[in-house]
């Protein structure tokens, strides 16, 4: 439906009284502003009504007509820039009684709560714009969203308590629906998922404060702070990745099952065994995995002309098709070992024919002494090794008879470590070595 036609209806829309031509009213005015926001957020809405009536009656008299926001209220009659008439005014609160004159407290509170609608719809379109300048601001939920979505989902996912270190932080909640209002896919590093409880924390500390010049005006701000999660273990990674699905369930964008799987998919390879010559599966690579998912996932959604709150869910449907998808998974394989650490690691080889071979250490490339070291070194010692494998000077005293009588810490003293110079073992001296020559 494009501007013309909502104004042609809009001309031809009868003028009645009842619930039919409030509703109509409300699909007309209040179309560009579907995105959840404040105005448009049906907690924040009861919270507000509660605030101005604490019994209720305000509440289910709106309820009752299906009037459920304030963007629905502050079109329903008059608009933001054409307030209504005392009249229009009066007529409207006797339809939404059914015909029956509001008392003078009951007139004042909807006059009230239509006031303040009114004012936020128009402070939310300046905000809009402002934000749609800047691209990287960040689109907030209510409070009383955020909650009611919360006890929503707790009711629906019996088997998983939302609390600790799985309640999702207001700003990673505020992320994922930021991605509602730019209709756009963004990829939400798991580092970024934090709990509900770090936030708690950093608000209790003293941040710092920012002073600018904007329009020959000092400003005094508190920039935003990014909290950061520590996923350099597999634990810390699968929760913020469990907190970071249940967002995105909250958001109506991947179903929790959906997320879950992926999550399940990751870590699951972190913990088989890799084949001889290869590493296991590092936690990076399952971040790099993720990323490369969601990169995909936002080249064919922006191509496809499809809104990320269709139904059924287009992210939810992407992220089963590209968890299997060669581009992401490529990603997820063992990659190989260096050959020095695959030397020193690797003891045998198993022949395809079935017999076995030991495979020899390479030997250590020994630093061949100076003439300088060979003309002091005692005539008993000079057939042998002066440096061990390290290239670390050997302790000829303690290679000797009599032994070695100076202070000995981590297997040397100063003159050398306390290794044979024959074998090159440390629990022995030359004395006691039974190697063949």
């Amino acid at each position: 439906m494009d501007s013309t036609s909502i104004h042609i209806t809009f001309q031809h829309l009868p003028v009645g009284d009842g619930d039919t031509c409030v509703a109509g009213l409300f699909l007309i005015r209040s179309i560009s502003y579907r995105a959840m926001a404040l105005v448009d957020s049906e907690a924040a809405f009861e919270a507000h009504c509660d605030k101005i009536d604490g019994s209720g009656a305000l509440k289910r008299l709106f309820s009752a007509k299906g009037l459920k926001t304030m963007s629905q209220l502050a079109f329903v009659c008059g608009t933001p820039q054409s307030p209504p008439s005392e009249t229009e005014f009066a007529t409207f609160c006797t339809e939404l009684n059914n015909g029956i004159a509001l008392s003078m407290s009951q007139f004042a509170e909807v006059r009230r709560l239509h006031f303040e609608s009114s004012t936020m719809v128009v402070a939310h379109l300046k905000t809009q714009v402002s934000m749609d300048g800047c691209p990287d601001a960040v689109r907030k939920l209510p409070v009383a969203e955020k909650q009611a979505r919360l006890i929503a989902k707790q009711a629906r996912l019996r088997g998983v308590k939302i609390t600790g270190e799985l309640q999702p932080s207001y700003m990673l909640i505020d992320l994922v629906a930021s991605m509602v209002e730019s209709k756009s896919v963004i990829w939400i590093c798991p580092s970024r998922c934090s709990k509900q409880e770090m936030e708690i924390h950093h608000t209790m500390k003293e941040k710092p404060s920012t002073v600018s010049v904007e329009q020959h005006l000092l400003r005094v701000t508190t920039p935003d702070h990014v909290l950061r999660v520590d996923i350099s273990t597999e634990l810390p990674w699968q929760w913020a990745m469990m907190r970071r699905g249940i967002s995105f369930d909250q958001a109506g964008l991947i179903e929790w099952e959906t997320h879950q799987s992926w999550t399940q998919q990751l870590l699951g390879l972190v913990s088989k065994d890799a084949p001889d010559g290869y590493s296991r599966v590092r936690l990076d690579q399952l971040v790099k995995a993720d990323r490369e998912m969601f990169t995909l996932m936002s080249e064919e959604l922006q191509t496809s002309g499809k809104r990320l709150t269709d139904t059924p869910a287009p992210m939810n449907d992407a992220m089963v098709r590209l968890s299997t998808d060669p581009r992401v998974t490529m990603f997820l394989f063992p990659l190989p070992r260096s050959s020095k650490s695959a030397a020193s690691d690797v003891s045998s080889y198993v022949k395809p024919t079935g017999d076995a071979e030991v495979v020899k250490r390479p030997k250590p490339k020994i630093k061949k002494p100076s003439a300088k070291a060979k003309n002091l070194c005692p005539e008993e010692l000079g057939q042998h090794h002066e440096t061990d494998s390290d290239n670390n000077r050997i302790c000829w005293a303690f290679n000797m008879k009599n032994g070695c009588s100076l202070e000995v810490k981590d297997g040397k003293c100063r003159k050398g470590v306390h290794k044979c110079c024959k074998c090159l073992r440390g629990n022995h001296s030359l004395v006691a070595c039974r190697a063949k020559a």
